[in-house]
């Protein structure tokens, strides 16, 4: 039986590998222990900014991004409508996305023009194996369980837009 264990260092989130295996006593029984198999390379959040326009205040959501283990070097900020096909920011993030990396972003309309945008933009990222989540929004983490089930009705809604 395999396991993940995670702990956090300096941003990153290191995923560690574990298995059950059963061992054999002197008098035959069974008995299960936990061994690291390998460990596996860190995770990286990377975290995504936007504010509508140049005179706006994007600061706070750069703090909270750091607050939530977000490197400023892994920051990428857009000053830019939302509505916007293109956004210099939120390109070079998705280029810098990794399988095992995590986005993060302050709120839900900060990174989608649209519902159906953000949903398609945010299964694009689960199928590069890049988890989401959101920090004012909390359901909606897409590295848990329960946050992928919000997302997954929240997605369903969408196709009602």
């Amino acid at each position: 039986m395999a396991m993940q264990s995670q702990t956090k260092n300096n941003g990153t989130i290191k995923r560690t590998k574990l298995s059950t295996r059963a061992l054999s006593k002197v008098d035959g029984s069974e008995k299960s222990v936990v061994a690291i198999e390998s460990p596996s390379k860190p995770i990286r959040i990377l975290g995504y900014a936007r504010v509508s326009t140049s005179q706006q205040e994007i600061q706070s959501q750069i703090d909270e991004l750091k607050k939530h283990g977000v490197t400023h070097n892994l920051i990428f900020i857009d000053k830019i409508s939302g509505a916007k096909d293109v956004r210099p920011g939120l390109d070079a993030c998705l280029k810098e996305l990794r399988d095992g990396d995590v986005l993060l972003a302050w709120r839900l309309d900060r990174l989608g023009r649209s519902v159906r945008h953000l949903v398609d933009l945010v299964e694009t990222l689960q199928k590069r194996g890049v988890g989401f989540r959101s920090i004012c929004d909390g359901a909606i983490d897409t590295t848990s369980a329960s946050g992928e089930l919000v997302f997954m009705i929240f997605s369903a809604l969408a196709q009602f837009e």
